[in-house]
């Protein structure tokens, strides 16, 4: 099937003498979600921090990748939050293992497209790929929306009272953790669509193509989540996730 093999190039990939390893072979078909309205296949959960780190060691010695604009800026876990645990956070997230399944998240929105451009170009050097030319992205204002859409838990009150369980990562009047998460969590969450894709409400926001940041996180009310916000500087509560197109068959 072609959803099974066109994301190998993630999982399994060469760069110079090094290999990376992303995922188990048998969660290869979990990835991707096809949405035929849109002609688009979307990523089931947020970019990781595990395949971002990848991405930043494989571009270290490239000259068409501005390294600097792409790294992580973990210091906005104490520039930008207050809660007493962010200098452990800025510490620990972007180095521990124990982090690695969880949303990338303090980098720029050139970030998020350089790493779209670098999986590319990992993809198309795949000679087993499925699809002759691709194009990763991040996902439009109207694709967003559509999944949005597709949405079919409830998330319409900022009142913890009125939900007998939470099927995402939010915070509510007083209270964090009730939903499981004093912060990110890991990606892959119960699906919240009829599609099966994860976090599209919650965990984090997610950067669009036009620069704005929509979907909640796990620092809003849920009154909040349908708010777009324009994504000016890294942060903490704000990841992405991928798109791709399939250009020639």
């Amino acid at each position: 099937m072609k959803w099974l093999s066109f994301f190998f190039i993630i999982l399994f990939f060469n760069s110079c003498q090094s290999k990376y390893f992303f995922l188990q072979s048998e969660q290869m078909d979990k990835r991707m979600v096809h949405l035929k309205k849109h002609k688009i296949w979307v990523s089931k959960y947020e970019t990781t921090q595990k395949e971002y780190k990848a991405f930043l060691k494989d571009i270290q010695s490239k000259e068409n990748y501005p390294f600097e604009k792409c790294q992580m800026f973990s210091k906005m876990w104490v520039e930008t939050l207050t809660m007493p645990f962010m200098e452990t956070m800025q510490k620990n997230y972007p180095s521990q293992a124990i982090f690695d399944e969880y949303p990338v998240v303090n980098i720029t929105i050139e970030g998020a497209q350089y790493f779209c451009q670098w999986l590319g170009e990992k993809y198309h050097e795949n000679s087993l790929r499925n699809f002759k030319k691709v194009r990763f992205r991040l996902p439009t204002k109207e694709e967003f929306a559509s999944l949005m859409n597709d949405v079919v838990i409830k998330y319409d009150s900022n009142n913890k009272e009125e939900y007998e369980f939470f099927d995402f990562n939010l915070k509510f009047y007083d209270d964090y953790a009730v939903d499981g998460g004093m912060y990110t969590i890991r990606v892959q969450l119960k699906p919240q669509t009829y599609s099966g894709l994860c976090s599209i409400v919650g965990n984090v926001s997610e950067i669009l193509a036009d620069g704005t940041v929509v979907g909640g996180n796990w620092d809003c009310y849920p009154s909040d989540i349908e708010q777009p916000l324009n994504y000016s500087t890294p942060d903490p509560r704000i990841g992405f996730r991928i798109v791709m197109e399939v250009l020639e068959q």
